[in-house]
């Protein structure tokens, strides 16, 4: 996580060829109500939460615009970058939260599986430090999600392999749920 913070959670949208803004304004449009048949990358699910956030943040009254009329009001008062830079900066920290969450459920994991929080701990920090995800803690991309998802479904076989009790019907639903939420997190809506 130290990653987000060098390359700067606040680093201007402009300074990275990202998706951030892309991003941004799809939740714009999102929250707006208008229809689902413009998509500049995929990730249904991330999109959603990604609005809901944003939501929270227009709730709580932070300097932040939660849909796109808002958006057009605020650009011809403050300009484009002072109004687009709080969104950009309220999804890298969503990203990030979604970077912990995932780190936190693969030590955990890692630990129900081999029952060593050692091994756990050392396989998270091991895996935090990969070039794959580092780059996912500070783009808003919608893969971490669907990854944590996929992780979950893959813990749940380990699981259920593990503990050999095919008469408990939770470690198939599991299986199934987080499948099918890796699926809707990555592929187009």
């Amino acid at each position: 996580l130290t990653f987000p913070l060098i390359r700067g959670i606040s680093s201007p949208y402009y300074e990275y060829a990202d998706r951030d803004v892309y991003a941004a304004f799809e939740q714009l449009f999102l929250n707006s109500g208008m229809p689902h048949d413009f998509h500049a990358h995929d990730g249904y699910l991330y999109k959603t939460f990604f609005a809901f956030w944003i939501n929270i943040h227009d709730y709580l009254s932070v300097d932040i615009v939660s849909n796109m009329n808002q958006f057009f009001k605020q650009v011809s008062l403050k300009g484009f970058g002072s109004t687009i830079t709080p969104i950009i900066i309220s999804g890298r920290v969503f990203t990030v939260m979604l970077a912990v969450l995932f780190i936190a459920f693969f030590v955990y994991g890692l630990y129900l599986f081999c029952n060593n929080w050692g091994f756990a701990i050392l396989g998270g920090l091991l895996l935090s430090t990969t070039g794959s995800f580092m780059l996912s803690t500070v783009v808003m991309k919608p893969g971490l999600l669907s990854a944590l998802f996929l992780m979950l479904a893959v813990f749940a076989v380990l699981l259920y392999t593990k503990e050999r009790n095919a008469s408990d019907p939770i470690y198939l639903f599991l299986l199934g749920l987080f499948s099918m939420l890796s699926v809707m997190g990555r592929n187009i809506s």
